[in-house]
């Protein structure tokens, strides 16, 4: 893990994560990987994810690091077009959520932590629906009513 680093406090034990305004520490010592995840949609449904990247650090080493095209079977809008550059063309032969989510949720296990830039108001939204379109049952961080650590950092 890095160590986080300013006038005020050092350390390597714990990760400075900030929702809201509000800072919360993450006690990171049970924590042996992290997985940052990010999505991008096709249009305003959270159930419309067309890329999943995620990059995997364990045990300090980055264990993996990869995009997943998602055929989303749903419209797109322009405006998506226009902000991740990913066409309906792109994702024909894609895998579905179903699927593509296989090979991220290989990695979360009970001592994964889970990151993302907008987790509780993007990231866990998708997650949710998703699971819920495809009939799949959460995986135990995304039932967490409770999610302090499963913030953005900064």
């Amino acid at each position: 893990m890095s160590i986080y680093n300013n006038s005020h406090h050092k350390t390597s034990n714990y990760v400075f994560v900030t929702e809201n305004l509000s800072a919360a520490e993450v006690d990171i010592k049970n924590y042996t990987r992290i997985i940052a995840i990010d999505f991008e949609t096709v249009n305003s449904k959270k159930a419309s994810v067309c890329s999943i990247s995620f990059v995997v650090e364990d045990s300090n080493k980055i264990i993996e690091a990869k995009e997943i095209l998602v055929n989303p079977s749903t419209d797109f809008t322009k405006i998506a077009v226009g902000i991740h550059g990913i066409q309906p063309i792109d994702v024909i032969d894609a895998p579905t959520w179903a699927v593509a989510w296989k090979e991220v949720g290989k990695y979360i296990t009970p001592s994964t932590l889970v990151i993302a830039h907008n987790l509780r108001s993007t990231e866990l939204s998708c997650i949710r629906q998703e699971f819920t379109q495809y009939n799949m049952g959460l995986p135990p961080f995304a039932k967490l009513k409770d999610i302090t650590i499963w913030l953005m950092i900064h």
